[in-house]
């Protein structure tokens, strides 16, 4: 009997712990043709790379400024689509966004997704400070200080650390800022500000660790450099303001404005790369948003960049890896890093610019 008692107070606990336990319910498999679109109309469904409906993702068709939300099964449909050729963008927070060319004929067209899922990025923190110029407070990801952070303008000679706090102070005038956050072990940071002319800006940043190349540690003094000595005769920046100012959802827009700022006499061609993050990494424009990029480089021709990257002698003590003075300043060109996103623009027409995308 008292066996018996046992055995039915144990089943019971464990049926009780069972019941406790959350169920993680299966998502949405497609596995389906997508339906019959209709004239005039795209139809399309919407995935990840596990071939699971992702919701809430949103498709559009900027050439006609049409826009839809795929629903709980990935669906999604655009109406008033003439037939023709168009691009069809899809793009979620937490996914790598895509670009679609489809074919709409007589009786419509279809577009399939499948969306790649990649870590959220941490984006600096941007608010307004009572007391003028330009304060921060730089810590790692753990929500720790990071003391004694290199923190320079970048094409100024402002430059210090963070006190044992992680805080650091510029007393800046109003104006746009392109500012550099690095420390050893930790992976750099390029935040674009505004400061305008009645309050200050303070951020706080967010460093990951992170071991960079030899390579790699000289991109933010080439940034540097170059925005020291660049005009706004052919080339422009665009920092992540701008980019949300100005509309843009695409970097691939913010691109073709730039060129028609600078004076450029074309337009971006398809399937330019970009140098991204200073190099030697490239990436295809029309796969990125606004969402994850902090700040545009664009020289609209290539002797304008290297006239750029050829004027010797004009910053004194560039920072190298760990604040040391760049002894190549007068010979180095910050041309090198586009060596891979040139490959890619080989044979482009009209010729690709020179573009250097910076991520949040």
């Amino acid at each position: 009997m008292k066996l018996r008692h046992v055995v039915t107070m144990m089943l019971g606990i464990a049926f009780t712990a069972r019941a406790q336990d959350p169920v993680r319910l299966p998502g949405i498999r497609v596995t389906a043709d997508v339906e019959p679109p209709g004239p005039n109309r795209i139809a399309g469904v919407v995935r990840d790379t596990f071939s699971l409906a992702v919701e809430g993702v949103e498709i559009t068709l900027p050439f006609l400024q049409k826009r839809a939300i795929s629903d709980s099964a990935g669906k999604f449909r655009l109406e008033g689509v003439k037939p023709g050729t168009y691009d069809v963008r899809a793009r979620k927070i937490g996914y790598a966004p895509q670009i679609k060319t489809v074919e709409v004929d007589k009786s419509g067209g279809i577009a399939t997704f499948e969306l790649l899922p990649r870590m959220a990025t941490l984006p600096v923190a941007i608010s307004t400070a009572s007391r003028g110029g330009l304060s921060g407070t730089v810590g790692d990801t753990g929500y720790r200080a990071i003391a004694h952070a290199r923190v320079r303008i970048l094409g100024k000679s402002d430059r210090g650390e963070t006190d044992s706090l992680g805080q650091f102070f510029f007393p800046v005038g109003a104006g746009r800022y392109v500012v550099a956050i690095q420390q050893d072990g930790f992976q750099e940071k390029i935040v674009s500000v505004t400061v305008p002319a009645d309050s200050g800006r303070h951020m706080t940043v967010l460093l990951p660790h992170y071991n960079r190349t030899v390579r790699e540690a000289w991109n933010v003094a080439d940034l540097d450099r170059r925005l020291a000595l660049r005009t706004n005769v052919g080339s422009w920046v665009f920092s992540h303001e701008d980019l949300e100012k100005f509309g843009f959802d695409w970097v691939t827009d913010a691109v073709d404005r730039g060129l028609g700022i600078a004076g450029a006499k074309n337009g971006l061609a398809p399937g330019c790369h970009a140098t991204l993050s200073g190099g030697p990494a490239s990436v295809e424009l029309a796969k990125l948003t606004i969402d994850d990029v902090e700040t545009v480089e664009i020289y609209a021709d290539r002797s304008n960049a290297q006239r750029v990257a050829q004027r010797p002698g004009q910053i004194n003590n560039i920072g190298g890896p760990k604040g040391v003075a760049d002894s190549r300043a007068a010979t180095r060109l910050p041309l090198t890093n586009t060596q891979v996103a040139s490959f890619y623009n080989q044979g482009i027409l009209p010729p690709c610019p020179i573009v250097y995308v910076w991520m949040r």
